[in-house]
């Protein structure tokens, strides 16, 4: 009856409808991102709705919802300790048996608790410790409860399976993506489709050192984006990603793994363009994305983690932080497990990975998607040089060119790829 109700208000608000079926990829693609995204937004909505109307009401289920206090600290003590000493020289093996140990589910906060209990071997002062820890709900956790409760307990191994078996073939169309960062009031609206909006958080967007990145289409159309966030920690500065969220409609349409390496790659040069020292996303799911598919990817790359010095305000409504983030490795690591792929129906698309795989031979790919270059409508190809980069190129070492293979061409047109509709990424 709840998910029938919550169905109809998302229908209300404007939702796309549902498939009819499950004999396509894509529609159930459409069904998993429903139920591990969208219904949780549905939810979040709702929710929010409620806490305006009346939010003493509110604050007294939520805080009914959840325990802000360990059960039996004293007798968690002792094994926490004989635990802690077993995996003193496996710590991310410990901190696993840690957070089941203490029913802790938030790795930002086992990795507070490792630092302060590793040291402690007398009996009393863990048993203190544990006594006077308390949680404080973080927010959206009611919404991730409930939306849990809904599914059930298998939904976490079916979005997992499903992930593990679905196949993206090479499509015959291709989707030319835009990457545009942007503080525009006009472009707040663009986190909608992004399962989360920043666009009423006035004191996040009076901030300078945050930003939106949008993904646009080629019709103009936003297709979701993430936050960029740039953070100063230990006299270092770094581009953070706390929101990867492309939409709900892109995501049904492109494998997951090459949207992610496409926002990684243009953070990347983005932190290299600014002169930062690193691009750092946020270790908790619950800031890092909203899209269950990308949290996947997340945790599939394996990123080191980085305890920051200070705990760093990200949102204020509602109100986020982190102290944890993983480091995103260099742009040739990430290229190799690019995966250049696409749905099997034929309308189906594809994001193309404009870095190189570093494995193969070398040369220059004369690919049309693959130029980062603007065609006037004469068919000419402008040039945009940057001044800067040309006196750096300058001072460059020479370089001699080997020749792998020589073929003949009767069309130079036809060998540039330039009769077959295919437009330049932009």
């Amino acid at each position: 009856d709840i998910l029938s109700r919550l169905y109809r208000y998302h229908l209300s608000q404007g939702g796309s409808a549902l498939p009819q079926d499950l004999n396509s990829v894509q529609n159930i693609m459409t069904l998993k991102e429903f139920s591990g995204d969208t219904l949780r937004d549905i939810i979040t909505s709702v929710l929010e709705k409620y806490q305006d109307v009346n939010p003493i009401q509110y604050n007294d289920v939520i805080s009914r919802m959840f325990n802000t206090r360990l059960e039996n600290p004293k007798g968690l003590a002792k094994n926490v300790i004989k635990m802690m000493q077993a995996f003193r020289n496996k710590p991310e093996d410990g901190k696993l048996k840690l957070g089941s140990m203490l029913k802790v589910v938030d790795i930002d906060i086992i990795n507070f608790l490792w630092g302060k209990l590793i040291g402690m071997s007398d009996l009393r002062d863990v048993e203190k410790e544990l006594s006077e820890l308390e949680f404080q709900i973080q927010p959206g956790k009611g919404a991730d409860s409930i939306t849990r409760q809904l599914l059930g307990e298998n939904v976490a191994k079916m979005q997992g399976e499903f992930s593990a078996k679905y196949r993206y073939n090479e499509g015959k169309n291709k989707i030319s993506l835009h990457f545009e960062v942007s503080k525009k009031k006009a472009h707040g609206v663009a986190g909608f489709n992004m399962g989360v909006c920043v666009a009423p958080d006035r004191q996040l967007w009076n901030n300078p050192d945050f930003m939106n990145l949008i993904i646009w289409n080629e019709e103009g159309i936003a297709l979701g984006g993430m936050h960029i966030f740039i953070i100063e920690d230990a006299g270092k500065k770094y581009v953070t990603l706390p929101g990867i969220n492309p939409s709900t409609n892109l995501m049904t349409k492109v494998n997951a793994d090459d949207i992610f390496n496409n926002l990684m790659t243009y953070a990347l040069k983005l932190n290299t363009a600014l002169g930062y020292d690193g691009v750092l996303i946020p270790t908790s799911s619950s800031i890092h994305s909203n899209r269950s598919e990308v949290q996947r990817v997340i945790s599939s790359r394996r990123y080191e983690s980085k305890t920051l010095t200070t705990t760093h305000p990200f949102s204020y409504s509602p109100e986020y932080s982190f102290n944890m983030a993983y480091v995103v490795t260099e742009v040739a690591t990430v290229a190799k497990e690019t995966h250049q792929y696409a749905m099997e129906s034929g309308d189906d698309t594809v994001v193309k990975n404009p870095t190189l795989d570093q494995s193969q031979n070398g040369g220059i790919d004369l690919t049309p998607d693959r130029l980062n270059m603007d065609v006037n409508a004469d068919g000419r190809i402008k040039f945009n040089v940057d001044p800067a980069m040309l006196q750096k190129l300058q001072d460059m070492p020479g370089f001699s060119p080997v020749i792998l293979r020589v073929s003949p061409i009767a069309s130079v047109r036809n060998f540039l790829g330039l009769n077959d509709g295919i437009q330049p990424v932009r």
